[in-house]
């Protein structure tokens, strides 16, 4: 019988996350299911608001794994499937999700961005969108993509370079119509060094990924 994670408390859930018993793996072969996903979605979303406590409970190589499972294996999964994605949850909580992200990037990324975690965040989130350069599979997922828009947008004016990096990345991927002028925008306003505005500017052409 699979284990629901609508059935865990939040601090169940963070434990599973970051601590588990057994290989995230087990979740693809049915060992983990969601049952309600709503109810996932917004632990997820109550971790992402308040993010500083994983910091005092969990190793560096914890919290890599943790959030690797997070993103490819609950959020998305590749192209337009996983909890983002998943109709069965009220836009509305998706999109408060989304939104919780810039939270955890100006709480907890600008801290401790991590080896990976920070910058490969919204490879994820966003790939599907670059896979399909820049179009959604319906109006639902045009309007996830806005909602990752905006967020990304707040993410870039945080004093981070980590931040700014990880939101020029995402920004890049989500082929947005407006993500050459918002980074311009970002460009104009901010004094950066020569490495990153290169890398804006690979954003901007799409080219990011053979230009890390």
């Amino acid at each position: 019988m699979s284990v629901r994670l609508d059935k865990f408390s939040f601090e169940q859930f963070v434990e599973f996350v970051f601590n588990p018993q057994t290989d995230h793996i087990l979740f693809i072969s049915g060992e983990y299911s969601y049952g309600n996903p709503s109810v996932t979605l917004r632990h997820l979303t109550r971790l992402f608001r308040r993010p500083e406590f994983l910091l005092d409970s969990y190793n560096p190589n914890q919290l890599e794994k943790g959030f690797f499972y997070v993103v490819p294996y609950l959020l998305c999964e590749v192209k337009f499937y996983g909890l983002l994605w998943d109709k069965r949850v009220p836009l509305s909580l998706r999109e408060e999700c989304i939104s919780s992200m810039f939270d955890l990037f100006a709480r907890f990324f600008a801290v401790n961005p991590l080896e990976h975690s920070c910058f490969m965040w919204w490879d994820g989130l966003a790939y599907g969108y670059y896979m399909e350069n820049g179009a959604a599979a319906d109006e639902d997922g045009i309007e996830i993509r806005q909602a990752m828009f905006e967020t990304l947008k707040r993410i870039l004016e945080i004093d981070s370079e980590d931040c700014q990096k990880s939101a020029l990345h995402g920004l890049g991927h989500l082929r947005h119509p407006e993500t050459e002028k918002t980074i311009n925008d970002f460009l104009r306003r901010h004094k950066v060094n020569q490495k990153l505005k290169d890398y804006a500017y690979a954003c901007i052409a799409g080219t990011m990924d053979r230009s890390q």
